[in-house]
């Protein structure tokens, strides 16, 4: 990270005329009003996201009143709740830069480009990725509680089946949120115990497979060596693999396969997933593991910028390496590289 608060010699600061004072004060004092106007910007998301949870309660307490929607219910309102949560963990890092870039004399804008390419990803990821979720979770919730006497029993399980659906997919947005939340504030460690790498291998697949059967047979997974057994993390390590494989089955179509070869000596494990999609932009490289950051080319396809970021720090933890190679319109391929056992 920049060092937001560098030491300034005497010497230099009798050397700077009152032009560049005056300069630099002017340059402070719209930084000032930009953090500002983002600490703004944050909290009216939260007032809306606020909002969107308060109607969203009152038409699922209607529906529980009325159709023992009980358990739906609880679990809408619990993700809505952590919703409220993750923003306002964000709202704290805000905060938190916005001190730093008050302190920050030489390197205000820099720290401004950046706080602002941040603060676009994320008021883009939750206006995209979290609104969407609670919007049909409270469309459902109100078909059911005003339509429910006119809709046939298909009619209401699909009611159902869109709001565990649309949770489902609210609770993850959130828990990948938190995680790196936590990763940052280095509360996240490596438990390691003896795992079966193949094991976690196929199961990444497997899970996949659950979601969207038709991805589990688009999994080619490919064994080389015999040192299978390692002493590791294993929730570090599926989160690596789901991840890899969730971005390659996402930005390739949907008849192309998705390579996943696991490489295993006495020493390490090397575990490459390869497709044959969409590819990476090369002004997108150097951010590619950047949180909420999403590469140029990915169009209307969904997603948080949050998976690389993810399975990097996942990597880091278990005291791996990541790479990649990709071309736009080709392909890309990751190559993670394990230790077997974490060092003590």
């Amino acid at each position: 990270m920049v060092d937001t608060n560098p030491s300034i010699p005497n010497s230099s600061l009798s050397a700077v005329s009152q032009t560049e004072l005056t300069d630099l004060q002017i340059k402070l004092n719209q930084q000032q009003v930009i953090s500002q106007q983002l600490a703004a910007q944050l909290a009216q998301v939260q007032t809306e996201l606020a909002t969107l949870q308060t109607q969203f309660e009152q038409r699922l307490e209607a529906a529980i009143e009325e159709y023992s929607l009980n358990c739906q219910v609880r679990c809408a309102q619990n993700v809505a709740q952590q919703g409220m949560q993750s923003v306002e963990t964000l709202r704290t890092l805000w905060t938190m830069e916005q001190a730093q870039v008050q302190d920050d004399h030489h390197g205000a804008l820099n720290k401004e480009k950046e706080l602002s390419e941040l603060k676009s990803r994320m008021i883009r990821t939750i206006s995209h990725e979290y609104r969407t979720p609670l919007t049909v979770i409270s469309l459902a919730a109100e078909s059911l509680a005003h339509q429910y006497s006119r809709l046939n029993h298909k009619q209401r399980q699909n009611c159902f089946q869109q709001i565990c659906r649309a949770t489902q997919h609210m609770n993850k947005l959130i828990n990948e949120v938190l995680w790196v939340s936590q990763a940052e504030a280095g509360e996240m460690e490596a438990i390691a115990q003896p795992v079966n790498l193949i094991q976690i291998c196929r199961q990444s697949i497997d899970e996949l497979a659950i979601l969207h059967p038709e991805d589990g047979v688009r999994i080619h997974f490919h064994l080389q060596g015999t040192e299978i057994e390692a002493n590791l993390d294993p929730i570090l390590l599926q989160q690596i693999f789901t991840h890899l494989l969730t971005n390659a089955l996402k930005y390739s179509a949907p008849d192309q396969a998705v390579q996943f070869t696991a490489t295993l000596t006495p020493d390490q494990g090397v575990f490459t997933v390869a497709d044959h999609g969409i590819g990476i932009p090369p002004e997108d490289w150097p951010h590619l593991f950047d949180c909420f950051h999403r590469a140029g080319n990915v169009g209307t396809i969904p997603g948080t910028g949050l998976g690389l970021a993810i399975a990097r720090k996942c990597v880091e933890l278990l005291g791996g390496e990541i790479e990649f190679k990709s071309n736009p319109g080709v392909g890309s391929c990751f190559t993670v590289t394990l230790p077997r056992r974490l060092s003590p």
